[in-house]
């Protein structure tokens, strides 16, 4: 995958530190640890990406052991553009069969979009969230994109008939998201609420959830019915939940538009870690934590409060080329182990 040809770790229920120069494959472990959970990388470019040049096949290989001593194996291979995964040995037919199985909460600088991106980011992000800890979303979301694709082809076309059918199923689908994005952001804001108050009680930040949610699908339809002409007008579907908006405040301003790259860093790294108890309240599974270049742009002050709360019941995992900042962890903490990536690509318990 990606450098290496082959990698075997066997790693600790606590702080994994994993420490080496730039290019040597710290990122990539996370990598695999994240696309053994939801079966694709968190890295931005083509999915054959993570396959190393001049290869046309990878294979992922985990043993997962819970609280209680389950273990659970789960396989994920690549030849010829082929994708097959395996949880104990049964190869599954969906990707949602993998969803929730292995929940992991990844902390990494391409997660600044959720802050700074496109409003679509944030609406991927609660997706992703929401999916983890409901199926049942997960299937609605997918019957709502397929009504929202279908309807914009639709326009293009003009077809009255079609339209109405589609906006049925955009009113169908489109309450029940609706439904569920508003009970599950109510209990983010809370979880965020609560991990924020120990982190920087000093300091006011929340999130806000801005959707025009209706309660019904007759409502929904009639909002739509209102809309059809300006939507004809610009091709594009105007009104349902792929119009909310997730809106990070911090010190009474717009985190996006007036926040240092610090301040958003403190802020998305509370917001995962409310991911994390949230994901372990709907699922009663806890997460594994992986934090890719923590002490980027962070000050050790806060890097430290960050890893003390995510490790107080998590698995973690840091990444790092800073020798320094994992004497630091090491000074704070009796739970870390310590993994090195040499130039020759090995990774061994130092």
């Amino acid at each position: 995958m990606r450098i290496f040809d082959k990698l075997d770790c066997d790693f600790t229920k606590n702080v994994n530190l994993i420490f080496g120069e730039n290019g040597k494959g710290k990122t990539t472990i996370l990598e695999a640890i994240h696309m053994l959970s939801l079966s694709k990388s968190f890295r931005p470019g083509a999915k054959q990406n993570v396959i190393k040049q001049g290869k046309n096949s990878f294979s992922l290989a985990s043993e997962i052991t819970t609280s209680n001593n389950q273990k659970t194996k789960i396989t994920y291979n690549i030849f010829k553009g082929q994708k097959r995964i395996k949880i104990n040995d049964k190869q599954i037919e969906r990707i949602s069969d993998l969803v929730g199985v292995f929940p992991v909460v990844i902390m990494s600088p391409e997660d600044a979009d959720i802050i700074s991106g496109h409003p679509q980011a944030r609406r991927n992000y609660i997706n992703k969230l929401f999916s983890v800890i409901d199926k049942n979303y997960l299937y609605i979301l997918q019957q709502y994109t397929k009504a929202l694709r279908q309807k914009r082809e639709t326009l293009f076309y003009n077809d009255e008939k079609q339209l109405e059918a589609w906006n049925h199923q955009m009113a169908i689908y489109g309450t029940k998201i609706w439904e569920k994005r508003n009970q599950y952001t109510l209990l983010l804001q809370k979880k965020f609420n609560s991990v924020w108050e120990e982190l920087e009680p000093k300091t006011h930040a929340e999130i806000q959830f801005i959707s025009s949610s209706t309660k019904s699908e007759e409502e929904f339809i009639g909002m739509l019915k209102k809309m059809s002409k300006k939507e004809k007008e610009v091709k594009r579907a105007l009104f349902g939940p792929h119009t909310d908006k997730l809106k990070f405040i911090y010190k009474n301003k717009s985190l996006k538009d007036f926040g240092s790259h610090g301040e958003k860093k403190i802020l998305l790294s509370a917001l995962k870690l409310a991911e994390a108890k949230l994901i372990k309240e709907k699922t009663t599974i806890t997460p594994v934590v992986l934090m890719d270049d923590l002490f980027a742009k962070l000050d050790k002050r806060r890097s430290i409060a960050i890893l003390k709360m995510a490790s107080k019941h998590n698995q973690v995992f840091i990444t790092t080329t800073d020798s320094q900042a994992g004497k630091l962890i090491a000074s704070e903490s009796n739970k870390v182990t310590y993994f090195h990536l040499d130039k020759d690509l090995r990774c061994y318990e130092a």
